[in-house]
């Protein structure tokens, strides 16, 4: 090996370390070897340059002469022609990831498949390559198979590169964890995700390395915002605040753009368009094109949507359309069209309902279920439109589950909720739709026991109340830890962890993810919507139990609150002259609850 080649080897091992001043030494061997007309030197620099950028695509400094340099030693057969082994696999690599550094190359132009094939040999069987290196090029090949959307494949290269995990460097563990959770966040793989997130942070916690806790915090914002956890997002956001002044400014914009999500989500719109506007500068200081600022461009124009300026941020997503291409065209259109499908429902157009499904339309084929990810009361409001269309079930039933996206109407009962409780009448649990418990006795009983009482309870209850309740004597030992231990068991019986939520000491069924006819009905009775009232009430609390304490304080109250709802609407019918109407709602209130001697009294007289 030569001193030119044994220089772009010393190169390659401090890109794929992360060291800096990389690209400032491929850049002077560029040089040199253009200088001496060595085309296969330029075409080695070339791929070395281009895989720097292909990393973490951060820095983009000397893209444009590196893909002309590439590009000429291809035209002049230098490349096949003289290089083989681990410089072939590069080639390739490079050949693979060069659509999405220039949006001249197609992602999904047949020529590439035998590029793909090549090299998905070559890390299947490991040829010659040092751990690092491979997961380069497998992270390549996971954002090639990513711009085409074909997450089968992505999931695969995931599973398959796992085996190499342990020989690599912990910087390329961590970049290859982070990698994995971003791409099954993306595709709504919320638990894959979770686990490699925390994946993540077991290597960060060995390591005192800025970046990668920046790259944790910005996973753990995506995780806490997914769980609508915001003390958690909160935390993350000041870390990366902290690693700030201490991370190559190349990397800022991720940090950057995690903080973003969050500031979206508080609706703090006006600082999120400042960062953007700072996001978007950093960009242009290290040549970022603007393929890659797509999705900067996105959050500047959901911060514009979110202060109403609704026109501008669809203009702004438009003039994203000569830079996206392929695969990342088609979901550039499905953005655009949500865009426009909000626009129309924020001045309450006629023509929303048609603009949210033709934006379904363009999302559902390519499994595009993040969509306007930082307006989830959108999201939800455009899945309704889709939902009441009979459109896109499958897809739309998934995007809401995985997203936990409330609908528009509360305590809609045809929503695609993950949890289902009838607790008016005997006990009924759903899980995805599908019966999961039809009778309290057929689960360990106190973790039904406090099922119940959260039911009855949609506020929520205290933990002193509920221990109090549920474990009135000595019968156990540690109240505390029983009623934790309960709470365990409980979710564990759902299959459904989030479905019971503490905080400040209160424990409550999450509305986010469970949907319970006690909550319904307690808004109907309100309301003094009488029908949805007696729709609900199958029956008194937990009917044919024996209850006491608060269960049947509730059971009570529940039945009265049936009684006022029905004698209220009775009386107002009788108004409007309609006294077979009043009589006939009257007898359905008795019929629903036989011991209400306000109905008995109001049907005598």
């Amino acid at each position: 090996m030569g001193d030119q080649d044994a220089l772009i080897e010393a190169c390659m091992v401090d890109l794929l370390a992360g060291a800096h001043g990389v690209r400032e030494q491929l850049r002077e061997l560029q040089r040199a070897a253009r200088a001496r007309g060595d085309v296969a030197a330029v075409a080695r620099v070339a791929m070395a340059t281009l895989m720097h950028t292909l990393c973490d695509f951060a820095d983009f400094r000397g893209v444009t002469e590196a893909l002309a340099d590439f590009a000429a030693a291809e035209a002049a057969e230098a490349v096949d022609g003289s290089l083989s082994g681990v410089d072939a696999l590069r080639a390739d690599t490079v050949r693979l990831g060069r659509p999405t550094l220039d949006h001249h190359h197609a992602s999904d132009d047949p020529a590439l498949q035998p590029v793909r094939a090549r090299l998905f040999l070559a890390l299947r069987d490991g040829t010659g390559l040092t751990a690092d290196e491979r997961l380069l090029m497998a992270k390549v090949l996971v954002d090639h198979d990513g711009m085409v959307n074909d997450h089968a494949a992505c999931e695969r290269l995931l599973t398959l590169m796992q085996d190499s995990l342990p020989q690599a460097s912990p910087r390329w563990q961590a970049a290859w964890w982070r990698l994995a959770a971003q791409n099954y966040e993306y595709w709504g793989r919320t638990d894959l995700a979770r686990t490699a997130a925390q994946q993540l942070q077991q290597i960060a916690a060995r390591l005192a390395h800025p970046e990668l806790d920046m790259a944790l915090a910005c996973e753990e914002i995506r995780q806490a915002l997914h769980g609508d956890d915001r003390p958690r997002a909160e935390r993350a956001y000041r870390v990366i605040e902290q690693c700030r002044p201490k991370v190559r400014p190349a990397l800022l914009p991720h940090g950057l753009r995690a903080q973003v999500s969050l500031l979206l989500r508080r609706g703090d719109f006006h600082a999120a368009l400042e960062r953007t506007q700072l996001i978007l500068a950093l960009c242009e200081d290290h040549e970022v094109p603007e393929r890659d600022r797509a999705g900067y461009v996105e959050q500047r124009a959901h911060a514009l949507a979110g202060l109403g300026r609704h026109a501008e941020a669809v203009a702004l997503l438009e003039g994203l359309r000569p830079s996206q291409v392929a695969g990342q065209g088609q979901v550039l259109e499905a953005i655009i069209a949500m865009a426009q499908a909000v626009q129309a429902g924020a001045v309450q157009a006629a023509d929303f309902p048609s603009r949210a499904l033709a934006a379904l339309d363009l999302a559902a084929p390519i499994g595009f279920s993040r969509f306007l990810v930082s307006f989830p009361t959108w999201a939800a409001r455009i899945a309704a439109a889709g939902l009441d269309a009979g459109v896109h079930t499958e897809f739309l039933h998934h995007a809401i589950r995985e997203r936990r996206l409330p609908p528009p109407e509360p305590h809609r009962e045809a929503w695609p909720w993950a949890l289902h409780v009838r607790v008016l009448g005997r006990l009924q649990l759903q899980r995805q739709g599908a019966p999961l418990v039809g009778e309290a006795g057929k689960a360990q009983k106190k973790p039904m026991e406090l099922l119940a009482l959260l039911a009855a309870h949609p506020e929520g209850l205290d933990a002193e109340t509920l221990i109090d309740t549920l474990w009135p004597s000595l019968e156990a030992e540690a109240p505390r830890s029983s009623l934790e231990m309960a709470i365990s068991r409980l979710r564990k019986a759902l299959d459904l962890p989030e479905a019971v939520r503490v905080a400040d000491g209160r424990v409550a069924l999450n509305p986010a993810v469970v949907w319970s006819d006690v909550a319904a009905f307690d808004t109907a009775a309100r309301n003094g919507n009488a029908e949805r009232a007696l729709a609900l009430y199958r029956g008194p609390l937990l009917q044919g139990e024996r209850l006491d304490g608060l269960l049947l304080q509730a059971r009570e109250r529940l039945a009265a609150q049936l009684a006022a709802a029905v004698l209220q609407a009775a009386t107002v019918l009788r108004r409007e002259g309609r006294p077979d109407e009043a009589l006939a709602l009257l007898g359905r209130g008795l019929a629903a609850e036989p011991q209400a001697s306000a109905l008995q009294a109001a049907l005598r007289s």
